[in-house]
């Protein structure tokens, strides 16, 4: 439809019926002085103007750029103007202060008997045209930029010859680029590869779906062969099917490659034949396990690169493994040998002797571990460290705590017979020198018996049985309740019944704790033994507490009140070997103890030991 302005255009004729026919594209009609005859309604949508702002401005005027506006008056006097349309490209200046680039297909047109000239263009928006050109020439630009820049050589092929190549494909093959124009594309292929690389060539050509990366070797112009590592993509190249071909020299990659392989072979060799376990790993994981490494874990190679490199490691030495493993690869300085438990896939535990290193593989670092099964001689190690402690201790109890108690005794009873000498009788005070030498006596056999009793549980004398610790415990509880001049309260209560594999000797490990608390304190003392059932990892445990309000044990001592070697500045603190034995027990039944403070963070409200023992069910029996 077209919107008259100054009159009605029916008598235009076929340029009116043409515009109203291209309504969707932008149309307006003028005279010489720029007055506007008539828009169509896409010129509104294409310059943001309203009918009535139109109707009040001229043409091109406010409509266009200075520039374009000069533009477009030239245009208007041409002399041919008339005979033919000409196109200008111009910019718009919508409403909104854009700019809008445009194509004009201007005329004039000459009513008959008419003095007036009429001025009539068809207006088009180019943006896209323009976005589409300028983007051609900026990609063109950047290939240009990239590939004389490129650090692999480019290579344009149009009807089998090179008719483009950037300076490092030039560097690369040894020929200019005068040289290249006046060869096939084939001629730098190597005879190895040539019929082929032609082959693939043609069907590159016909569309064919093909691989767009190879390696191939090729002829340099001084006759040198060198591999690259290809990869081609057809595209249209002046109106004409081209390919572009993008290579990277690999020769030395070729050869490192080669050489690689054959030091790998040599390491699998060595490695396949080695008596010792190895394994290499990277970040977390094992990558490699020879065939020693299967026989020394249980583990097939596929199990074994599937685990963490700590994984079969026992847990008291995961944490160390695992630190010095990842600050080994991280170049970090790490012990290089240690030696430690590991764990089978049967779940047998075992010690090896490990060597390790930083190496390189696959361009990042990772470490590689040498392992010799060290069980046997461990066995040995500790059978023979523990036939020293023992000899040791027997030592010492015999030269210190039994000869203290002995001279103590004879002590006490040369004091008596002093007496007796003397006044012919002994006083009921006198008798006291007596009473203390029976006791002293009475704690040597007691010293001597413990001693009998800790041979016989390092030979493995006293065979392992079900035993209900809440039976033992009342038992306790019962023997310390009357202590001659003494207010003892002993509390007991359990939650569960609780039964353990032990032997004999569990007796004395409550009947320790209990006397010792009682021995080592003074007026008043309440103690509490509490037994309940817990789990830890899966495994069940009966948890036996036992505390007391005595004097406690300061934070300094709690570890050391378990080694043999801890004596009290005042008096001895290993008679019956204490609470030494008690750990070695509680030890050998797979069990832990420990000390802490009744009422946390005072240790002088008492102290509080804790017992863990593994628990059996309550069907086990003896049998």
């Amino acid at each position: 439809m077209l919107v008259c302005r100054m009159r009605d255009l029916s008598e235009l004729g076929s340029f009116a019926a043409e515009a109203i026919k291209n309504d969707t594209v932008s149309f307006i009609a003028w005279q010489r002085d720029g007055s506007i005859i008539t828009v169509n309604p896409p010129f509104y949508e294409l310059t943001g103007q309203s009918q009535e702002q139109v109707e009040k401005e001229l043409w091109p005027g406010k409509f266009t750029t200075q520039e374009s506006k000069a533009h477009i008056l030239a245009g208007m006097d041409d002399q041919d103007l008339g005979r033919e349309a000409r196109k200008q490209e111009v910019s718009i200046v919508r409403a909104d202060g854009t700019l809008l680039p445009v194509e004009l297909i201007i005329n004039r047109y000459q009513p008959a008997g008419g003095p007036v000239p009429i001025y009539y263009a068809f207006i088009t928006e180019i943006v896209e045209r323009k976005r589409s050109i300028r983007e051609l020439a900026e990609k063109e630009e950047l290939f240009r930029a990239l590939s004389e820049t490129a650090l692999a050589a480019v290579l344009l092929v149009q009807n089998n010859r090179v008719i483009y190549a950037n300076p490092e494909a030039m560097e690369m093959v040894g020929y200019s680029s005068d040289d290249l124009k006046n060869i096939y594309y084939w001629d730098l292929i190597h005879p190895d590869f040539k019929d082929e690389i032609i082959k693939y060539g043609d069907l590159l050509l016909h569309g064919k779906s093909l691989p767009a990366r190879f390696e191939i070797k090729f002829v340099r112009k001084d006759g040198e062969e060198r591999w690259c590592d290809v990869s081609v993509g057809p595209v249209v190249y002046k109106g004409k099917m081209s390919g572009v071909i993008t290579a990277l020299d690999i020769t030395e990659r070729k050869k490192s490659d080669l050489a690689l392989k054959e030091s790998e072979e040599k390491f699998r060799v060595l490695s396949e034949l080695s008596p010792m376990a190895i394994f290499m790993y990277q970040g977390t994981k094992l990558i490699y396990a020879n065939l020693t490494a299967t026989m020394f874990t249980g583990y097939s190679r596929e199990e074994i690169v599937q685990k963490d490199f700590w994984e079969m490691v026992h847990p008291k030495y995961k944490d160390m493994v695992r630190q010095y493993g990842l600050a080994r690869q991280r170049g970090e300085p790490v012990p290089a040998e240690y030696e430690i438990e590991y764990i089978t896939k049967d779940g047998e535990l075992r010690w090896a002797q490990f060597t390790a290193g930083q190496i390189e593989y696959l361009g990042k670092p990772a470490g590689i571990v040498t392992a010799i099964d060290t069980t046997e001689r461990k066995h040995y190690e500790i059978a023979l460290a523990d036939a020293k402690a023992q000899a040791e201790l027997y030592v010492d109890l015999m030269g210190h705590d039994i000869n203290n108690m002995n001279q103590a005794s004879l002590g006490f009873l040369e004091m008596a017979t002093d007496k007796l000498l003397a006044t012919g009788y002994l006083s009921e005070e006198d008798l006291q020198l007596i009473t203390n030498a029976v006791d002293s006596l009475k704690s040597s056999s007691s010293l001597i018996d413990s001693v009998r009793k800790l041979q016989k549980e390092k030979r493995g004398g006293l065979a392992p049985v079900v035993i209900d610790v809440t039976r033992i415990l009342g038992d306790v509880k019962s023997q310390f309740s009357a202590v001659p001049g003494r207010n003892i309260n002993i509390n007991y209560s359990a939650q569960s019944h609780c039964k353990v594999r032990a032997n004999e000797l569990v007796r004395d490990v409550f009947v320790n704790l209990v006397g010792n608390a009682i021995k080592h304190s003074s007026g008043d003392l309440t103690i509490n033994i509490f037994v309940k059932s817990v789990a830890e990892q899966g495994q069940l445990f009966c948890r036996i507490d036992i505390d007391d309000t005595g004097p406690g044990i300061s934070d300094e001592r709690k570890q050391a009140i378990f080694q043999r070697s801890v004596r009290d500045q005042s008096k001895l603190t290993g008679k019956g070997l204490g609470l030494y034995l008690v750990r070695t027990l509680v030890d050998d039944y797979k069990g832990r103890i420990w000390v802490e403070d009744r009422v946390p963070g005072d240790y002088s409200k008492g102290a509080r030991f804790v017992v863990l023992l593994p628990a059996v069910a309550d069907s086990a029996t003896n049998n």
